[in-house]
């Protein structure tokens, strides 16, 4: 590997985009811009509240655990997550994606977003708002 080639920690943190292919589709996932953010900060803290309410510490899960309940918890708002990530439409998402695409779509997003500081600003606001 020459010096030229080699990666800069904030490329390896925080990389430009990852490619995906989902429903016969290609796509790049790119880090969420502010608007993009406060979308998905607003779903995932919908997502905590109702986890919360089920008295589980979010806390203890890893990132495998987290995708797994983004899915199951966030029941069909988790679609407009991957309208913002996607940029298709809600029922084009709706009749092409499937589960095993939902993975590649999130595990995508959360190498190419600091999912944990996400998920600690949606606690945070989710815990201002007394939700």
């Amino acid at each position: 590997m020459t010096e030229k080639s080699k990666k800069t920690d904030e490329e390896i943190f925080y990389p430009e985009g990852i490619d995906i292919k989902v429903a016969g589709e290609d796509f790049n996932i790119k880090p969420f811009v502010l608007k993009n953010r406060l979308v998905v900060l607003r779903i995932v803290g919908e997502v905590i509240k109702d986890y919360n309410t089920q008295q589980k510490d979010i806390k203890e899960l890893n990132q495998g655990d987290l995708i797994s309940l983004l899915i199951t918890a966030a029941g069909g708002r988790l679609v407009d997550v991957y309208v913002v990530v996607l940029g298709k439409e809600k029922a084009w998402l709706e009749d092409n994606i499937t589960i095993k695409d939902e993975f590649k779509i999130l595990k995508a997003m959360s190498e190419v977003n600091d999912i944990s500081f996400l998920l600690q600003q949606a606690k945070a606001l989710t815990a201002r708002a007394k939700i």
